[in-house]
C-alpha cells in the first residue's frame, strides 16, 4: 500500500497543498487504488488508534509545533529539510531509508 500512495500523498501534501481533512487523505488513498473499505477498515483499527495515540505523545513531549515533523520510535525527529532530493521519487527514498535506519537502530 505504501508504495501505491507515497508519490501521490507527498503531491497533495507538498505541490497541490490540497490535504485540509482526514477526508481529504482518504480521497488520495481511494484514487491509488486502495478500496474505501480497506482503507476505513486500516483507520479505524485499534493499531492504528493506538500508533496515534503515541504518536501524539511524543508529539508534545518532543514540543512539535508545526508539520509536518515526523518522529521515529518516541525518540528521533527527522528534520525535513536536511533532507537533500530534487525530485519527488528521491526525497521519498532518502525518507524512507532514515525512518528505515532508525527503526532498525538499538535502543540505547
Amino acid at each position: 500500500m505504501e508504495s501505491q500512495v507515497e508519490i501521490p500523498l507527498f503531491r497533495a501534501v507538498q505541490e497541490k497543498r490540497s490535504i485540509k481533512s482526514k477526508a481529504d487523505i482518504r480521497q488520495v488513498f481511494i484514487d491509488a487504488g486502495v478500496p474505501a473499505e480497506q482503507y476505513d477498515s486500516a483507520i479505524n483499527s485499534l493499531v492504528v488508534r493506538a500508533m496515534t495515540a503515541t504518536q501524539i505523545q511524543a508529539a508534545e513531549e518532543f514540543g512539535v509545533t508545526g508539520t509536518p515533523s515526523f518522529f521515529v520510535k518516541g525518540k528521533y525527529l527527522i528534520r525535513n529539510g536536511g533532507i537533500e532530493s530534487m525530485t519527488e521519487e528521491g526525497y521519498g527514498s532518502a525518507f524512507s531509508e532514515i525512518v528505515r535506519d532508525l527503526l532498525q537502530k538499538k535502543q540505547a
